[in-house]
């Protein structure tokens, strides 16, 4: 069975390990985590089972998948600090965003695997982005493409879609969760209902929504066409949103496209100092 080590047990790196648990794809036994806050740390450890390592080096040296969840600044550290214990038989999956499966091939002498998970694997739903290197072989592709399967639906692309992809998925949660948190302000504003009756309602609108859409009973237009008939009461909403939100996506992508290009741009600078 595939030993699998986890650097970093934050809130990605502590979803992972639970959920590829709960989901019995691996067992405890097999997952080694190491953290430089040992409190995070010995937290999973009690709470799923799994081993805890001494060092970054020691979990390297056990693991055949290191699964890297750390922020930015201490990733180029960390790549040093491990180098020496890469071999051709481990590989290394990165769940930083914006630095290239190039800049750690480069830094560590190994090809890698990036994902961009979401946090709604918590639910184990949701996509997970990944991009293999070119050297990283068909059935170590197969064996990661399984791991996030059992925790999300895996969706592999090619490197230079990473950022976009992980701004409709990763970032979503969020995005949505706004809008509906601005749907629940105005419906309070607009008719008498409280906050958290507006949000109860809303959420479990989205949910049944959801489940429309992902069961297939529907797609996008044919839900809009069902419950929004012509010339109705729905339709005059539908109308707006049609209207007005392509300015506002078309900005809210805008903007996320810029904040990459700028946080890879302070990456490479300061991984380069």
């Amino acid at each position: 069975m595939v030993r699998i080590g986890i650097i970093g047990t934050g809130n990605m790196g502590s979803m992972l390990a639970r959920k590829l648990l709960e989901a019995e794809i691996v067992s405890a036994d097999m997952v080694l985590v190491y953290n430089h806050t040992p409190e995070k740390m010995n937290f999973l450890v009690k709470s799923t089972g799994v081993r805890f390592a001494k060092s970054n080096c020691a979990l390297v040296e056990e693991s055949d998948l290191i699964f890297i969840c750390v922020r930015p600044d201490d990733f180029l550290p960390l790549i040093l600090e491990i180098k020496q214990f890469l071999t051709e038989e481990k590989t290394i999956i990165s769940f930083v965003s914006d630095i290239s499966i190039q800049k750690i091939k480069e830094w560590s002498g190994h090809d890698a695997v990036r994902v961009i998970p979401s946090v709604t694997s918590e639910c184990r739903c949701g996509i997970s982005v990944i991009s293999f290197g070119k050297s990283i072989s068909h059935s170590i592709q197969k064996q990661i493409t399984l791991l996030f399967n059992s925790i999300s639906v895996p969706y592999v692309t090619d490197e230079e879609n990473m950022s976009f992809l992980s701004d409709i998925t990763s970032s979503s949660p969020a995005i949505i969760a706004a809008i509906i948190r601005e749907y629940v302000r105005s419906s309070v504003r607009r008719g008498h209902v409280s906050e958290s009756d507006a949000e109860l309602l809303l959420t479990e609108t989205l949910t049944g929504t959801a489940l429309l859409l992902s069961e297939k009973k529907f797609s996008l237009d044919s839900l809009i066409d069902k419950v929004s008939t012509k010339g109705g009461i729905t339709a005059e909403g539908v109308n707006i949103i049609e209207e007005k939100s392509p300015a506002l996506f078309e900005e809210v992508l805008l903007k996320m496209s810029e904040k990459h290009n700028n946080i890879q741009k302070i990456n490479l600078n300061k991984n380069e100092e």
